[in-house]
């Protein structure tokens, strides 16, 4: 729609090296697809981000013997090595069932302990071992380098507006006490 309200019969074209997007405005909705078709939809783009991201990281982490999953969880203790369970499940946005066959798997890895703390049998706090430890600094070297080539094309302050931007969205679906 131009200033007065009228319909697009051409697209608005948005042009980056990688993606053409074509942007419709009709009765006053947006309607946008870029290349082969893809949603351009709010949606759309964050499952699709986050999934490209998961699989370049997986792709680095080949060979490393870490599943799906298993990223994330040494990546949330080195950031709160010590955690109970609930808080891990919380922090890694993964099912508490789900985390704890995760946690089985990477103790049989010697990825982690798992300890009873202070006398309390409900709650085993999650340590890292060492070599628990040297799988988190690959996969937070991983994560660093896959960030820095994802976000090579924008500058800092589209970077900054960008984390600004999904810290919101995140603080407006979730309590963020549970996230990291």
């Amino acid at each position: 729609m131009d200033d007065k309200g009228k319909e697009c019969k051409e697209p608005l074209t948005v042009e980056t090296p990688d993606v053409k997007l074509f942007v419709y405005k009709l009765f006053g909705s947006v309607l946008t697809y870029g290349v082969f078709g893809m949603d351009y939809s709010f949606h759309y783009l964050l499952m699709a981000a986050q999934a490209l991201f998961q699989r370049g990281v997986m792709a680095e982490l080949n060979g490393s013997g870490l599943t799906a999953g298993q990223p994330k969880v040494l990546d949330y203790l080195g950031l709160h090595d010590g955690s109970v369970q609930k808080s891990i499940a919380a922090g890694c946005q993964i099912d508490p069932a789900t985390l704890t066959g995760l946690l089985n798997r990477m103790e049989e890895k010697g990825l982690i302990r798992r300890c009873k703390e202070q006398g309390n049998r409900r709650s085993l706090h999650v340590y890292l071992t060492e070599q628990g430890w040297e799988k988190q600094r690959e996969v937070r070297q991983t994560l660093e380098r896959r960030a820095e080539t994802v976000l090579a094309g924008l500058s800092e302050e589209q970077r900054t507006m960008l984390l600004d931007s999904l810290y919101q969205i995140c603080a407006s679906m979730a309590d963020m006490e549970g996230l990291q």
